[in-house]
């Protein structure tokens, strides 16, 4: 009996070992597989977005290399204050330009406007226009709008940078 024992006990061993082994390699290898399988599609996704994010920058940084080099071609370009006043005279009447300011760099124009408009498009149709003059020109802030029944009366500064 105590033989007999030994081999059942034996038996009994074997087969949850066997069960054991059997239960890894059907649910615990395939779910680490899965796992590492998973682990590199995140990895090579991470790389992506990070060379996208590099590519990203540099096309930005090629962006605002063009948008500087405009800016630094305006700068140097000649200022007509004739064509300037006649342009903003499209828009506004009343128009009074003045040099305010002097340096052995630059010169700062500034253009005082006061006009009465119907409507508040042509002001903004002025600065979304103003992009396509050859110089760099601020409007320099407040811009006082009142209105009274029929019109409204702007009024605000602008000014005008030159080499």
């Amino acid at each position: 009996m105590n033989k007999d024992m030994h081999i059942k006990l034996l038996l009994w061993s074997i087969l949850s070992i066997t069960s054991i082994f059997i239960l890894c390699f059907t649910l615990i290898i395939p779910v680490s597989n899965n796992y590492i399988n998973y682990n590199y599609e995140l990895k090579s996704l991470l790389i992506n977005k990070k060379n996208n994010k590099n590519e990203l920058k540099i096309l930005n940084d090629e962006i605002n290399k063009q948008k500087n080099d405009l800016n630094l071609n305006k700068i140097k370009n000649s200022f007509n204050i004739d064509k300037l006043k006649t342009y903003c005279e499209q828009f506004f009447n009343n128009i009074d330009i003045k040099q305010i300011k002097t340096n052995k760099d630059y010169d700062i124009y500034q253009l005082n406007m006061n006009t009465k408009v119907n409507s508040p498009k042509m002001f903004y149709n002025f600065i979304d226009k103003l992009n396509s003059v050859d110089n760099i020109i601020k409007i320099h802030l407040p811009i006082i709008m009142e209105s009274n029944k029929e019109t409204i009366k702007i009024k605000f500064n602008i000014l005008i940078y030159k080499t």
